[in-house]
C-alpha cells in the first residue's frame, strides 16, 4: 500500500489494525507506532498539497533510522523508493538518473533487511554505468566497494573472492578511480 499504490490511508489502517492485536509483539509495536506517524504525516501533506523533497525525505528517514532504528523509518524510506524510480522513469539526464540509483541504493542498504539484500549493490552499479567517471560515479563505486568488502569480512579477516575481485577493478575503472 506504500511504495506500490502510495495509499497512505489503507496502509494506516492496516498498521492499526495489527497494533490492536494482543498477538503482535512488543518489538514490533514499537516500530508500528514510528509508521502510524509517518502514514499520518503523509496524509496531512496530501490533504495540505505540500510535499518535501526526496533530500528532505532521506534526511527525515535517516534522522528517525538513527534515533529508533532502522525498522522504525521502513514507511518512509518506501514511500522515497517509489519517489525515486517514478524519478528515473520521467527523466531523461544522466545526472538525475545516477543521483536516482545512488539514493535507490542508499535506501535499499536500510531495507536489505526486509528482504532487499543484494539490490543496493544493483543500484550502485547502475550509477556507474550511467554517468561513468563522474563525482557521483565515484561515489558509487565506493558504496560498491564497501558493501562488497563488508559482506565478505568475518570473524576470520575479508576474503574477497577473485570473481569479485575482478568485478570491483572493472568498477572501479569505469568510476575512474
Amino acid at each position: 500500500f506504500i511504495r506500490a499504490q502510495k495509499d497512505p490511508k489503507t496502509a494506516l489502517k492496516k498498521v492499526e489494525y495489527f497494533m490492536e492485536l494482543k498477538t503482535t509483539p512488543k518489538y514490533i509495536l514499537d516500530s508500528m507506532g514510528h509508521w502510524q506517524k509517518s502514514l499520518k504525516k503523509w496524509l496531512v501533506e496530501r490533504s495540505t498539497g505540500k510535499s518535501r523533497s526526496i533530500s528532505q525525505q532521506m534526511k527525515q528517514a535517516h534522522k528517525l533510522a538513527e534515533d529508533y532504528g532502522y525498522d522504525a523509518a521502513f514507511v518512509d524510506y518506501l514511500r522515497i523508493s517509489s519517489e525515486l524510480h517514478e524519478g528515473i522513469q520521467g527523466t531523461s539526464s544522466k545526472s538525475r538518473r545516477a543521483t536516482y540509483y545512488r539514493q535507490l541504493g542508499q535506501v535499499y542498504e536500510v531495507l536489505k533487511d526486509a528482504g532487499f539484500w543484494d539490490i543496493p549493490l544493483v543500484y550502485y552499479e547502475a550509477c556507474i554505468k550511467e554517468l561513468p567517471k563522474s563525482p557521483i560515479a565515484k561515489k558509487c563505486y565506493r558504496e560498491v566497494e564497501e558493501e562488497i568488502t563488508l559482506g565478505f569480512t568475518g570473524s576470520a579477516g575479508t576474503f574477497i573472492p577473485e570473481s569479485e575481485k575482478k568485478h570491483l577493478q572493472k568498477l572501479r575503472e569505469m568510476a575512474g578511480l
